[in-house]
Parts: C-alpha cells; sequence; structure tokens
C-alpha cells in the first residue's frame, strides 16, 4: 500500500506534499505516544515518525544508489541535489 501512495521519484519531486505528509506523521505520533506510553512520550514519539518515515527514506536511497553508479565523482553532488533537499 505505501508502495502506490509514496513512490521514492514522486517523494523527490514533489517536496511540499512529503513535509504535510511527514507533518501529520509526526503530530499523530506525539498524540499516540503522549497516550499510551506518557512517562517516555519524548523518545517514543521520536520512534514512530522514524518508523512511519522509514519506508520513503529508504526507497529514496535506494534510487540514488542506482544513480551513483551511472555517473563520476564530478557529477555527483549536482545529481543528488534533489535528495540532499528532501533529506533536509
Amino acid at each position: 500500500m505505501f508502495n502506490v501512495l509514496f513512490n521514492p521519484k514522486k517523494a523527490q519531486r514533489k517536496i511540499l506534499e512529503i513535509i504535510i505528509v511527514v507533518i501529520f506523521y509526526a503530530s499523530l505520533s506525539i498524540l499516540i505516544s503522549s497516550w499510551i506510553f506518557p512517562e517516555y512520550a519524548s523518545i517514543i514519539s521520536v520512534t514512530f515518525t522514524v518508523f512511519s518515515c522509514l519506508y520513503i527514506t529508504q526507497g529514496v536511497l535506494k534510487e540514488e544508489e542506482k544513480k551513483e553508479t551511472l555517473y563520476d565523482e564530478k557529477t555527483l553532488l549536482k545529481r543528488h541535489s534533489k535528495s540532499i533537499k528532501f533529506f533536509l
């Protein structure tokens, strides 16, 4: 299901859409962790947020590894500029 909703190639092109999704995941993680684990809400909310965004992050990294084998080192930074913006 995540493959249909969050395509790594789409994520690199539509940064604003991904930021909105991540804000939603973070808010949901904070609410659930403060409700279930009130004493450890801070660390659990970070963990939930990371787990929910792990699929899309892993997909972007796989796409960048494919690009890395095609180009030399001089143009590598230029080729990875979209992913750098995504991770920032």
